[in-house]
């Protein structure tokens, strides 16, 4: 099967640098959503007070970061010991982008709102925990710092992008499901990116030692 010229060249880039794409693209998907679900559910959720609104959008976050705290050492780290961080990565930011469409197209109750935000949590989960460890064992250890700030970067552009950019079409929209619009096909792009990197030899060789339960 060819691929297509992006392919090709997203392809040859060193693995750090695939690393920020992909992750740049989960932190604008994910920052669209913080700065801007208030006004979606202001829109979408008919017959809320601004105190309910508000009340809605802390109870959807509360949920999100529950995810987000409860996932890593329970289930992405023993996932990840089995296939790898990248594929477990790649499979909660698909699962995430999934999930940004679901509230698109569905959610338009509170209880629906609530759900799905329990789904993105598993995408947050892995956002929280995974990208810096695979990022690690790509690096020359020796210029940790200077990597670690150009990661960094990976967060605050996307962030910015969301804020000022983002903004201006969400402001222009009438329909404010554009929101998880964005959002959906930023973590979309996240997910066909990710598919081009690969866990380091390290990782590899350290995780076909790891003890087995079974």
């Amino acid at each position: 099967m060819k691929r297509s010229a992006f392919g090709v060249r997203f392809a040859h880039l060193i693995p750090f640098q695939k690393i920020l794409a992909a992750h740049s693209f989960t932190w604008l998907g994910i920052q669209t959503m913080f700065v801007y679900m208030f006004a979606y559910v202001q829109q979408k959720i008919e017959g809320l007070s601004a105190n309910q609104m508000g009340q809605v959008v802390s109870i959807s976050f509360l949920l999100f970061n529950a995810i987000a705290a409860i996932l890593p050492a329970t289930v992405l780290q023993p996932l990840a010991l089995k296939i790898g961080r990248v594929k477990t990565h790649l499979l909660c930011i698909g699962i995430m982008a999934i999930g940004y469409a679901g509230i698109w197209l569905f959610g338009h109750s509170v209880n629906i709102i609530y759900l799905l935000m329990c789904v993105v949590g598993i995408g947050w989960a892995a956002t929280v925990s995974l990208p810096f460890a695979i990022m690690s064992q790509t690096i020359d250890q020796s210029r940790m710092g200077m990597f670690m700030g150009l990661f960094n970067l990976s967060v605050v552009l996307p962030q910015l992008v969301a804020s000022l950019g983002v903004g201006e079409a969400i402001s222009a929209a009438q329909d404010k499901g554009l929101i998880f619009i964005i959002c959906a096909i930023s973590l979309a792009i996240s997910a066909i990116l990710w598919l081009f990197i690969k866990d380091s030899q390290a990782e590899v060789d350290t995780k076909g030692v790891t003890p087995s339960g079974h």
